[in-house]
């Protein structure tokens, strides 16, 4: 696949919508690297997209709605926000990672943790 470039990169980074610089140049580079396996340019640029999403999404996860003094904040329409991009994203990257399906099961599927106990009743 193609390297990635400064063109890619601002490519992406618009098409996030990150303003901020949510990601940096070696994060960008790392997620991009880690999609070499798709079977073109434009299956590695969307798969780059929707895990950049998918982290986005996860850190968005501890977000609380807050509410102080008759003002009110939905933090978790961050989550619910990244949630939805991601989902039009997933299939590129479920293309990219479906090769090694123990990849994919551990990035995308909500799996228990198995270092914890689960509480019985």
């Amino acid at each position: 696949m193609t390297d990635i470039t400064s063109t890619i990169r601002d490519d992406l980074r618009a098409d996030f919508g990150d303003t901020n610089e949510a990601f940096s140049d070696a994060e960008i580079d790392r997620i991009w690297t880690r999609m070499t396996d798709a079977k073109d340019d434009t299956t590695q640029y969307y798969a780059t997209l929707a895990l950049m999403f998918f982290q986005a999404r996860n850190n968005a996860a501890k977000f609380h709605d807050v509410s102080v003094a008759g003002d009110s904040h939905k933090l978790s329409q961050v989550y619910d926000h990244y949630n939805k991009l991601y989902a039009e994203y997933a299939s590129y990257l479920r293309s990219v990672l479906g090769s090694n399906q123990s990849i994919y099961r551990a990035v995308l599927q909500n799996m228990p943790r198995q270092d914890r106990e689960v509480p019985r009743e």
